[in-house]
């Protein structure tokens, strides 16, 4: 974990000004990857049979203002200009496994240590979910 940093985007939407915001936050990424030596981790996300199944207006609502092709293919090509790594990683039980690992041991959100174990994965590292329980498992020393 070489730093933390939140990026909250004001636009949404298809307009110029989204897209424009979302290209400079890209760059930003890939250059601090860039100088800390480090590859960028994505998930690959399917949104469409999320949206198909879910009930809820406010989740479909959200979920539908999130645009992660256009994200994935800015992020794409950003790493592409800038000969950075691009790791594309499997999303399953990321946030579960965040939350029994590593959220509590390094005192990060359930958003940041999912970030976390996305890098992770990225990086080759295999963290594995149990299916039963999400608590990390310690020896009882007599």
């Amino acid at each position: 974990l070489t730093g933390l940093r939140e990026y909250r985007l004001k636009y949404c939407g298809m307009g110029n000004r989204a897209d424009n915001e979302i290209k400079n936050v890209i760059v930003e990424i890939t250059r601090n990857a860039i100088s800390k030596g480090k590859s960028v981790s994505i998930e690959k996300l399917d949104m469409s049979k999320v949206m198909i199944n879910e009930n809820n207006k406010k989740i479909r609502t959200i979920l539908g203002r999130f645009d992660y092709g256009r994200f994935s293919s800015a992020m794409e090509s950003s790493c592409y200009r800038r000969w950075a790594v691009l790791e594309i990683v499997n999303p399953a039980y990321t946030v579960m496994i965040a939350k029994g690992k590593y959220s509590e041991r390094k005192k990060l959100s359930s958003t940041q240590a999912a970030a976390y174990v996305v890098a992770r994965l990225g990086q080759g590292y295999i963290d594995k979910f149990d299916g039963k329980s999400t608590k990390i498992q310690r020896k009882k020393t007599a």
